[in-house]
């Protein structure tokens, strides 16, 4: 599948979830802030599906493995499984740690670092 339909199949769904988040809560089957969060962790794996599927790259993963993460934290505290200061100390471990993994999956075994003085004749006899 082209990134051009990854993109177009995303945003249809993304409508899709939005416009059934709004008709939930229209109708008085759930709450604003349930719709709200149960959206954001459709969103979010949605997002990260689709980066998986279009072979996005360690640091684009990465990234939307945080937003994932920091979404299902959101929704936790909204149904009453922790408390927003639990939340935050576990995203506080996990964002630093997916970080970490996702730049060292992009970056390998490279070693970019320069060493601290450049290679120099350091013979002072005159040539």
């Amino acid at each position: 599948m082209s990134a051009q339909a990854i993109n177009r199949m995303g945003g249809l769904v993304r409508e899709l979830i939005a416009a059934a988040g709004g008709a939930l809560v229209a109708f008085g089957i759930t709450s604003e802030a349930v719709s709200a969060s149960v959206m954001g962790v459709a969103l979010a794996g949605l997002s990260l599906y689709l980066a998986i599927e279009s072979k996005a790259g360690a640091p684009k993963l990465g990234t939307t493995i945080r937003k994932l993460l920091s979404t299902i934290g959101g929704a936790v505290v909204v149904f009453g499984i922790a408390n927003p200061e639990q939340v935050e100390a576990l995203l506080g471990i996990a964002g630093p740690f997916v970080a970490i993994v996702s730049s060292y999956i992009a970056n390998g075994d490279r070693h970019t670092a320069t060493p601290p003085f450049p290679e120099e004749d350091l013979d002072d006899s005159p040539d």
